[in-house]
């Protein structure tokens, strides 16, 4: 149509113009065959114009007739498509709705007619979960995966119900399934967190706390905490080992994390039960004497009957926590194993002094008995009956 109209201003500015220029009037004169006609140029340009037009109709006529094949032969599949959307839409609506008997059957029935897939098949998989229907659920997600076996979400949905279900042996195969990449996911990590801890693989928990970081799931002293929380898992799991390996496995921990206490603690509490306290006395009480913490404390309460008097004598001598009760208890502790009771009695005086409990009045009559004063120790027993009773 445009060319038509372009094709007629052209047309018109010459029969216009033309004659102007030429002072008289312009006839054509055509020949065919001996067939002569003669006319005046406006109405053969009349007529040319009337030609053109019929012949752009011409083409359009035969331009859409032909593509009206290819217009109308998916006209029922287009059909199906927009039903499937709109009853995509439904479930999504039912569901949210709480109608999730309704929300299940929309998705599934127009499935295969919809332009994503994937949304119906989380509808009926969240839908179907709801309803408690477990195995109508697998079949969701095990068509939803051969769809798009890759899909992370879907991956990681599967990974949640199994977890949740406390099937850890699958989860786990079903991540040792996926590739390095998938299993690195940010979908994925919070749940491939918890079946490698629960597998006590703390190996693989560094790493997927580092692809955390990395990720910015976790802040950075979130990282440090858990980072450091791995490692001292990693260090109990040799309570079984010898000395060398607990070495070795305490070594293999990157130094600026063997610095943290907590870590270092669980290392001291494997070598005293070893027996090999004496490795780490040093380092414990070099420690202590920086900072006061009740895990050190804890490490020193595991003391071995043998170094008790000369533990309780570096404790005594560490002055500036004589006003900490929970530092004093533990005093009192080595004291009572090497049967120091006297030594124990004055120290325990001082913290119930501080901070009187039930737990330090029972202590105290139990060591008043053994120095054999029993009216002392029925005393104590008497203020711990009534401090609980004040509570």
């Amino acid at each position: 149509m445009i060319r038509l109209l372009i094709f007629v201003v052209i047309i018109l500015s010459g029969i216009l113009i033309g004659p102007s220029l030429m002072g008289h009037d312009t006839h054509v004169l055509v020949t065919v065959n001996g067939w002569t006609m003669e006319t005046s140029l406006g109405v053969m340009i009349m007529m040319i114009i009337l030609f053109y037009a019929l012949l752009q109709f011409a083409e359009w006529a035969l331009v859409n007739t032909i593509a009206m094949w290819g217009r109308t032969r998916h006209w029922f599949g287009w059909r199906k498509e927009r039903i499937a959307q709109q009853k995509t839409i439904d479930g999504v609506l039912e569901f949210a709705a709480g109608h999730f008997s309704q929300a299940e059957q929309l998705s599934v029935t127009h499935v295969k007619h919809s332009k994503e897939p994937l949304l119906n098949y989380f509808t009926a998989i969240n839908a179907a979960a709801t309803q408690g229907k477990t195995q109508q659920r697998d079949e969701y997600i095990q068509q939803a995966l051969e769809f798009a076996p890759e899909n992370t979400a879907l991956i990681a949905i599967k990974l949640k119900f199994l977890v949740e279900a406390g099937d850890y042996e699958s989860a786990k195969s079903w991540l040792e399934l996926q590739s390095d990449k998938i299993a690195k996911h940010a979908d994925l990590l919070p749940l491939a967190l918890k079946v490698r801890e629960y597998f006590g693989e703390w190996a693989v928990v560094v790493e997927l706390y580092d692809a955390m970081l990395k990720h910015r799931l976790l802040t950075p002293p979130e990282h440090q905490a858990q980072i450091c929380r791995s490692y001292a898992a990693q260090l109990s799991c040799l309570n079984t080992s010898d000395l060398e390996t607990v070495t070795q496995g305490y070594k293999s921990i990157p130094r600026k994390y063997r610095n943290d206490i907590d870590i270092f603690c669980e290392y001291a509490k494997l070598v005293i039960k070893l027996d090999q306290a004496t490795l780490i006395e040093k380092e414990l009480f070099k420690r202590l004497t920086k900072q006061l913490s009740m895990s050190l404390l804890s490490v020193i309460a595991l003391c071995p009957t043998k170094s008790a008097n000369l533990w309780s004598e570096r404790l005594i001598g560490l002055e500036h926590y004589h006003n900490d009760a929970d530092f004093i208890d533990v005093i009192v502790q080595l004291s009572v194993l090497d049967r120091q009771w006297q030594t124990a009695k004055n120290w325990l005086l001082k913290s119930i002094q501080i901070e009187p409990s039930v737990l330090r009045y029972q202590k105290l009559a139990q060591i008043q008995q053994e120095l054999g004063e029993g009216s002392g120790a029925l005393d104590s027993f008497n203020k711990a009956l009534n401090f609980r009773q004040a509570k």
